[in-house]
């Protein structure tokens, strides 16, 4: 069964992989899998990685109507050999992808409402040499009509 919110993160992901700039990064979503091990394998290619998990999210309506407020985490880790032979500082990476991300709204067909992703926070990770990101999108479930069996 697909997942709107899978979905989204599916559509973030592509997104982030077409931006000039983040040639040298590739970006997935992880489902049930760990993010160390998505990230080994961006940068057993890559320069650097991002890996986009879906957070779960809150109901912020109180009528009927489901708004979803998903949280999404993105990841990124880089891998310090490429990256100084390619003169990519991850700063400036960072930037691109708030850049990319923040704002954004996709489109998520006909019925989509308001889905734009919005930057909540961006954490260091000195140890690991990562960067976490917080994101936010609002998903409006729409109204279904649900038949009961006798």
């Amino acid at each position: 069964m697909s997942s709107v919110f899978l979905n989204k993160a599916d559509l973030l992901a592509e997104r982030l992989n077409r931006v000039a700039g983040l040639e040298s990064y590739r970006f997935v979503v992880s489902r049930p899998k760990k993010i160390d091990v998505e990230l080994e394998k961006l940068l057993a290619k890559f320069s650097g990685g991002g890996v986009i998990v879906w957070k779960g999210g809150t109901n912020e309506q109180e009528d009927s109507t489901a708004r979803i407020a998903s949280q999404y985490r993105l990841v990124l880790a880089e891998n310090p050999t490429l990256r100084r032979s390619q003169g990519v500082e991850q700063d400036g990476i960072v930037q691109l992808v708030i850049a990319a991300a923040h704002g954004w709204e996709p489109d998520t067909g006909p019925n989509a409402h308001r889905t734009r992703f919005k930057l909540q926070s961006v954490t260091p990770d000195e140890v690991e040499a990562r960067v976490e990101l917080i994101f936010t999108s609002i998903t409006q479930l729409p109204n279904t009509e649900i038949f009961l069996n006798p």
